[in-house]
């Protein structure tokens, strides 16, 4: 059971009234929320591996992201995890590392990171090097796919437009939320994108069609 209070959205994460932001809707919410819960236990095994070369992640972020609690860890270092966490493997530590970390991930995606929404299918590429839906337990298999679910619900709700260049070469206006960057961030991740374009497919009139013309 999720403790009051314990995986509440930070409401100033919320969104940053940009037109391409995702709306915080209640099952995304909730699905965030139930990341937090379900994967919560491997914070005991959380080692931080990641590479320490000149390039790649300092050993003083190193500090920061083991010291830090996971909520307060920023886009900045988990983007730097992203591209630093090399090795992956499916019952060690850096599994361990990553189901930890996957919660945070989950929540500034939804609560429009500007670090990780740069590059949203690069951040969670490690999971998909994973056989995360073989062999991880049920509830952590369900957990993911019903993030992707609503995170997809959220986006397909939005359906602002910014104008784009229209001359020769443009696209004229566009939504301003890309759905399919989420599409190809779940399909990265391993995530089911056959079930994602039926929620496409079911959402309804008029964003699904805004979405699907755009």
């Amino acid at each position: 059971m999720i403790e009051p209070n314990r995986n509440e959205i930070d409401p100033q994460l919320a969104s940053s009234g940009k037109p391409g932001d995702i709306t915080m809707t209640d099952a995304l919410r909730t699905a965030v929320a139930t990341a937090y819960d379900v994967f919560a236990p491997y914070g005991e095994r959380f080692t931080a591996q990641v590479c320490l070369c000149p390039c790649c992640f300092t050993e003083a972020d190193r500090e920061k992201l083991l010291k830090l609690p996971l909520r307060e860890i920023n886009g900045y270092l988990l983007e730097q995890y992203s591209w630093s966490a090399h090795g992956y493997d499916d019952g060690g530590p850096c599994s361990y590392d990553l189901r930890y970390l996957l919660p945070r991930y989950f929540e500034l995606f939804a609560t429009n990171d500007s670090r990780l929404h740069n590059a949203p299918e690069c951040n969670l590429m490690r999971l998909g090097r994973t056989a995360w839906r073989k062999i991880w337990p049920v509830e952590e298999v369900e957990a993911i796919d019903r993030y992707f679910d609503a995170l997809l619900q959220a986006c397909l709700a939005n359906i602002a437009i910014e104008a784009g260049w229209s001359g020769r070469g443009g696209s004229g206006d566009h939504c301003a939320l890309q759905v399919d960057n989420i599409i190809v961030m779940a399909m990265c991740a391993g995530g089911d994108v056959t079930r994602l374009l039926q929620i496409w497919d079911a959402a309804p009139n008029p964003a699904a069609a805004l979405h699907l013309a755009d």
